[in-house]
């Protein structure tokens, strides 16, 4: 299903926007990627290895403790992170994208932030076992996230839509996963941020590996460009 949506996305795609900008869009892409590769630092995958240990011995205040300390700490990255993106877009527009116009980095790194908080409830829900709540969040995003951004690119918005299309299904797939974790764990206890972080940190350091593999032709051909 998600094969043949996307399919049929990048088809429509180079109907409604020229190559130069489908570079432009796989440019901001590429920023989506790394702003949330950096800023969640593997905490998504932390949090659903000890809440699933948690839920396998019963203790679901201690899975509720894991994540109410793995959102803090996302927070505490992804929230700077994301002052930090947007104090620097201009720069970037201008080395970059060679544009002194910076909205469609700050509307891109705005809807990064909001995918790191839920991929984060993603990540709450493969701890509990709540498989189809992960699935509901995948089948809101990717449709709406896509069809509003080509709906939006075909206007006089251009690049602009697209972004603003994985913002707007960003954020409505953040307040369904919201609404679909309220009340599922009791009052948390406390759980030290050391033990995540200890867990985390080695699968971020070869998250930044694969990133580096995954994108570093892109940026070696933009810079020869």
């Amino acid at each position: 299903m998600f094969l043949a949506e996307r399919l049929v996305y990048y088809v429509l795609l180079v109907r409604v926007l020229d190559l130069t900008q489908i570079g432009e869009i796989s440019l901001l892409t590429a920023a989506l990627v790394i702003f949330t590769t950096l800023s969640q630092m593997s905490l998504p995958a932390a949090a659903t290895r000890f809440m699933s240990a948690s839920m396998g011995i019963k203790e679901a205040s201690h899975a509720a403790a894991v994540a109410r300390t793995s959102l803090r700490l996302l927070l505490a990255t992804a929230g700077p992170a994301l002052l930090l993106a947007i104090f620097i877009s201009p720069l970037v527009g201008i080395t970059i994208f060679r544009t002194s116009d910076p909205t469609a980095l700050i509307v891109t790194f705005a809807g990064s932030f909001l995918l790191d908080l839920t991929a984060l409830l993603g990540g709450y829900f493969l701890g509990v076992g709540r498989y189809a709540d992960l699935a509901y969040q995948n089948i809101l995003f990717y449709p709406l996230s896509r069809g509003l951004g080509l709906a939006l690119a075909s206007t006089k918005l251009g690049v602009l839509g697209i972004p603003i299309g994985w913002t707007i299904g960003a954020f409505a797939t953040l307040i369904l996963s919201l609404y679909l974790w309220k009340g599922k764990l009791p009052h948390p206890d406390s759980f030290p941020a050391r033990r995540l972080l200890v867990f985390s940190l080695p699968l971020f350091a070869s998250t930044i590996v694969t990133l580096l593999q995954n994108w570093g032709d892109v940026a070696l051909l933009q810079a020869i460009l």
